[in-house]
């Protein structure tokens, strides 16, 4: 063993790459992206010098703790590990993605606690009062849109527990089983009140998307493909009796799953039957590039985008969530021009942005369409986003 290091040593490139190797690890640590942001938790933290004696006598397992989290090669080993278990095994490292019937999978929630996007959904933990509170926020957020001007409307898009009970696995389909969705109910007493007309539950036609395709991609939490294009058309053509002055072209695209990223290194994925915008001449800005807004600050702009077709037509304001992503541009087929406020970074603007984009919006679109994109999750939430937009609560 001593005449092999010695005959290795004696070369130039062997001490110099031997370092190289020790030091890789340190390397990785420095160059890659920080983990904590990769991985989606919290990772331990640097532990304190003890102070007690029983902190002392567990300030082992917190440097273990530690280093475990932040060894250099963590990620790739971590996303080496993910890809195996689901490629290899069918298995998922996190709570947050609950494996269902026929490969389906299923967002468990919003954190690494219940499961509550699949009991609260199929109405195995309903909520009475949850459920008047939540179709009472939203009859008076469109009562008030609508006293204000604007020609407002709401749709619900229904999630993969409501629209494929047949795949939710056990322990969660008993616990299901028999009872009647919340969101359902929340449609119902809506669709009851003065401004019922303008809500959009589009649950049968989706329904009877399945039978072509798959409106909620089975390794995908939010919509894609060709049911956010058939629901856009009803909205625009039934809802609002708008004509169609343009055809969006359908193809085929492998698309990387929307879950990925709660168990990085998984590379699940679906072929999706989607909208090719860049073949009709739309064009996307987001942000700044989309011009400036007098009084706004520079950079708070980041939470529009806008849409635009090469022909003419009427505008849509909409206000939504995550899922308006795949629905937005679909509008085009009847509106020469779409804007969107994505409320999920409203909260980093601050109280007088909040207020210059409410005044900016209610001006530009008075008297226009708006259209608010909510899953249904967020209708049991309290969609309070209807009128706080417009009115923002004071700082």
């Amino acid at each position: 063993m001593t005449r092999l290091w010695r005959r290795l040593a004696g070369r130039g490139w062997f001490i110099p790459a031997f370092f190289l190797l020790i030091a890789a690890p340190a390397l990785f640590q420095i160059l890659l992206p920080d983990p904590q942001r990769d991985e989606r938790r919290v990772l331990a933290t640097m532990p304190a010098l003890p102070a007690t004696p029983d902190q002392a006598r567990h300030l082992p397992d917190a440097i273990d703790g530690w280093l475990k989290d932040r060894f250099g090669l963590r990620q790739p080993l971590v996303r080496i590990n993910n890809w195996l278990r689901w490629q290899a095994f069918g298995e998922i490292a996190t709570p947050r993605i609950i494996i269902g019937r026929h490969g389906r999978l299923f967002l468990a929630g919003h954190d690494d606690g219940p499961a509550t996007l699949i009991t609260g959904l199929c109405g195995a933990d309903a909520d009475d009062a949850a459920i008047d509170r939540g179709a009472g926020i939203i009859v008076r957020g469109l009562e008030r849109v609508r006293a204000a001007g604007l020609d407002a409307a709401l749709l619900l898009v229904p999630t993969a527990p409501r629209l494929y009970p047949e795949d939710i696995p056990e322990p969660f389909a008993t616990a299901c089983a028999g009872r009647r969705p919340p969101v359902d109910r929340v449609a119902a007493l809506v669709a009851a009140s003065d401004v019922g007309p303008d809500l959009i539950y589009p649950i049968d036609l989706m329904l009877g998307l399945k039978a072509g395709s798959e409106p909620i991609p089975r390794h995908h939490f939010h919509w894609a493909g060709e049911a956010p294009v058939r629901v856009a058309e009803d909205v625009a053509e039934r809802h609002w009796q708008l004509p169609r002055t343009l055809t969006l072209p359908l193809r085929t695209k492998g698309r990387n799953s929307d879950l990925n990223g709660l168990n990085p290194g998984m590379g699940a994925s679906d072929a999706i039957r989607e909208p090719d915008a860049r073949a009709v001449g739309i064009r996307t800005c987001e942000g700044a590039a989309c011009g400036p807004i007098d009084g706004l600050t520079p950079g708070a702009e980041f939470v529009l985008e806008r849409y635009t077709r090469p022909e003419p037509g009427p505008r849509l304001l909409i206000i939504a969530d995550s899922f308006g992503d795949e629905i937005s541009r679909n509008f085009l087929e009847q509106f020469g021009e779409v804007w969107r406020v994505v409320t999920n970074n409203l909260p980093a603007l601050s109280p007088t942005d909040r207020r210059v984009l409410a005044d900016e919006l209610k001006a530009r679109f008075q008297g226009e369409r708006v259209l608010y994109i909510y899953h249904d999750a967020a209708a049991l939430g309290g969609l309070t986003v209807i009128a706080d937009l417009f009115w923002p609560p004071p700082a």
